[in-house]
């Protein structure tokens, strides 16, 4: 009774899972026809998943003679073996050369130095260039110079004065710092600096200022 039971419910379920199917054509059974178009559909995804490209897209396949060049490698190696042989022969050589006196005698024991025939007017023609040198310098040294540097530091100071002597306003004293390559220009005092007033041209007080050197002026325009 229970088996029975549970096949008419599974009956039950496959009908109402067939009859929720929707088919392209009518079909008179729905459950058949949804079996069949769940092994169409299988059999489609088998078919996808084992089907091949029809162009090969992979690498081209590789041979040894493209990826190395055996002819190149095997001058290489004969070039080697030849410089290796080549200078094996030299080192023996060598080594006979410095071990023995040699097969050739190239040696002349008689041989001497041929003395210049001018020698003794080179000599001479040195020496007279060396002393005319000395005295060159000897004279570079003793002879006095034609500038007086204190003449020039005196003139200069009698200049500052004069400068001073004829100016109206007070000299600007520059004063320079190592740290900063701007020139400041700073004053004594802050009442060096005032300039006069300037009255109008036609009132009685549009005179000029007074200094030190007025009467002189008056002295001149007179």
């Amino acid at each position: 009774v229970v088996i029975a039971i549970g096949s008419s419910k599974r009956r039950e379920d496959r009908r109402t899972m067939a009859s929720g199917h929707s088919t392209v054509t009518p079909a008179c059974n729905k459950l058949l026809q949804k079996k069949w178009d769940d092994k169409t559909f299988q059999s489609h995804r088998s078919r996808l998943m084992a089907a091949r490209s029809q162009t090969d897209s992979g690498a081209p396949r590789e041979f040894l003679h493209i990826r190395q060049n055996l002819r190149k490698i095997r001058e290489q190696e004969d070039r080697q073996a030849t410089i290796n042989r080549h200078n094996t022969q030299l080192l023996s050589r060598m080594h006979t050369i410095m071990n023995t006196t040699g097969r050739v005698d190239h040696r002349n024991m008689d041989w001497r130095p041929k003395k210049s025939l001018n020698y003794m007017k080179r000599q001479n023609e040195v020496d007279r260039v060396t002393r005319e040198n000395f005295a060159l310098v000897v004279r570079l040294q003793s002879i006095k110079p034609q500038y007086n540097a204190k003449s020039w530091e005196g003139e200069f100071k009698t200049h500052q004065h004069r400068s001073k002597a004829i100016s109206t306003f007070p000299p600007l004293h520059v004063h320079r710092t190592s740290k900063a390559p701007s020139r400041r220009l700073s004053v004594e005092t802050k009442e060096e600096l005032k300039l006069p007033q300037i009255a109008e041209r036609n009132s009685p007080e549009a005179t000029r200022p007074t200094t030190e050197h007025s009467d002189i002026q008056e002295e001149i325009e007179v």
